[in-house]
């Protein structure tokens, strides 16, 4: 039976590595390893390819936890794709610790083929951790509204081109010489990521503060719960890229709102997917005997195949196949 306490059974979605860790799982259903049901697994080729953002939709979907498992390192059959996604899923714990979710709830694991025995303590383990700290909070019919805002928030900064260009590239630039052939001091890039991280985090949050009603820095503040000294500075960023207006002055505070329409998405830097998205509009428009639907759905599938978060020598692949992976994320979760 599923790991239960008081009736809580908690939901465990996996991204398993193709070439390892999944095999690890089938050794240790065929040795008849004893652990927990409650693991939904989806293979994935690569634990690098596990695009940070559809981590997060885990969660908002109502995953109690979610594991990472990975070739050891040295192992991988991409050759660095584990230590990629073990640099971002670090970066990543800390970002949702900001929104107020547990970070314990993500977790990552190297597992080979050979290991089944271990795959089923791992399993095991995590099931128990995520059992005592409880229901996901966003899920069921009474979600904590401040943790889903920040998880929205957070996936909304994970999107961002700069950020994920960062996320993706950290283990490189640590172990990679740069053009003058010096090495990156490795404390220094982690700081430059995280920085950036907090950054656009806090970005995303004052755009959420202020779409739909003006708001002076103060109450930007109580909402996004952010420092007021910090504010101001992201504010002038945010207006010289457009994204943030000052309406009027009430009293001797400004007051701010912001540009994104009502159901856009939140991102600080647009202009990338903007481009491209009015080019392939204008393409598209000019298809004979397409009705509005189709076309519609023919740029959404462009801009898919064009986005890419992970490798830039197969895009169309990884792209399509983070596709692939939200639908199963959807029949997974919920």
């Amino acid at each position: 039976m599923e790991k239960e306490d008081n009736g809580f059974n908690p939901k465990i979605v996996g991204f398993l590595c193709n070439w390892c860790s999944y095999a690890g799982a089938d050794l240790a259903g065929v040795s008849r390893f004893i652990y927990p049901p409650n693991l939904r697994i989806i293979r994935v080729m690569c634990s690098g390819s596990v695009d940070p953002a559809v981590l997060i939709e885990g969660f908002l979907r109502g995953a109690d936890g979610i594991l990472v498992c990975g070739c050891h390192p040295g192992d991988c059959h991409y050759q660095d794709g584990n230590s990629h996604a073990a640099r971002r899923i670090e970066t990543l714990r800390k970002l949702i610790q900001l929104t107020g979710l547990e970070p314990e709830r993500l977790r990552m694991e190297w597992v080979s083929a050979s290991e089944g025995k271990r795959f089923a303590e791992i399993v095991t383990e995590f099931v128990d951790t995520v059992t005592e700290l409880g229901p996901n909070p966003v899920a069921g019919d009474a979600p904590d509204i401040d943790i889903m805002e920040g998880l929205y928030v957070a996936r909304s900064a994970v999107d961002d081109f700069r950020l994920s260009l960062l996320m993706n590239k950290e283990h490189l630039l640590e172990t990679k010489p740069n053009a003058f052939n010096r090495m990156n001091p490795s404390e220094k890039v982690h700081d430059v990521v995280e920085k950036a991280m907090l950054d656009e985090y806090a970005r995303c949050r004052i755009l959420l503060a202020t779409k739909g009603q003006p708001q002076s820095v103060k109450e930007i503040s109580e909402r996004a719960n952010l420092p007021e000294r910090e504010i101001l500075g992201h504010i002038v960023l945010l207006r010289d890229r457009g994204l943030v207006t000052m309406t009027e002055i009430r009293g001797i505070s400004p007051l701010y709102l912001s540009q994104i329409e009502e159901g856009q998405e939140i991102s600080t830097l647009p202009l990338w997917a903007k481009v491209q998205k009015e080019s392939i509009e204008t393409s598209i428009a000019s298809l004979p005997d397409v009705d509005e639907a189709t076309k519609k759905w023919i740029v959404r599938e462009l801009l898919l195949t064009l986005r890419c978060y992970n490798c830039e020598r197969r895009r169309s692949n990884v792209c399509h196949f983070s596709v692939c992976v939200r639908g199963l994320l959807s029949g997974v979760v919920e």
